[in-house]
């Protein structure tokens, strides 16, 4: 048997990805914060940074040491921004496509064989509120086995 469900924004039919989208972000934007204000805190700094180094060096020969890595860390942090900044752009990417709206849900329940018609007599005259003339495009999701489909509604609205 088919069974509409409604009319759905994309992010409507995914809840659970939209909610997992939502506690991540401001996670992500906050480590963005932090290592924007940790390159900014180094390139103010840099001058006084460069004298302290010379005179680490100085030393650390005296001792054989090694001065500390601080252009591997400007590095390092600056790989760690622009990671965070795609990681974003992809996250901002999703969220444009989640409202996406007009996405009409149905759910099958039934044999494979009575599966065509089901859908038929269910769209075979439009989409609600439109036509049987128009042009529809849809995405089938099927499964056999009863957990897989359990597992697909905690992601998809049923």
């Amino acid at each position: 048997m088919i069974r509409y469900l409604g009319s759905y924004s994309v992010g409507g039919l995914m809840p659970t990805m939209v909610s997992m989208l939502a506690g991540v972000i401001p996670r992500l934007r906050g480590q963005l914060a932090g290592a924007l204000r940790v390159s900014g805190a180094l390139a103010v700094k840099l001058p006084s940074l460069d004298a302290r180094i010379a005179a680490v060096g100085r030393v650390s020969a005296a001792l054989a040491l090694q001065p500390p890595g601080v252009q591997f860390n400007i590095a390092a942090n600056a790989s760690v921004i622009a990671t965070l900044q795609a990681q974003l752009a992809i996250i901002a990417d999703l969220e444009a496509a989640f409202g996406a709206a007009g996405v009409e849900a149905f759910v099958y329940d039934g044999s494979a064989s009575a599966a065509g018609g089901e859908i038929s007599g269910a769209i075979g005259t439009g989409l609600p509120g439109g036509s049987a003339d128009e042009h529809i495009d849809a995405l089938i999701l099927a499964t056999r086995y009863p957990d897989t489909f359990t597992a697909m509604g905690k992601v998809f609205v049923q």
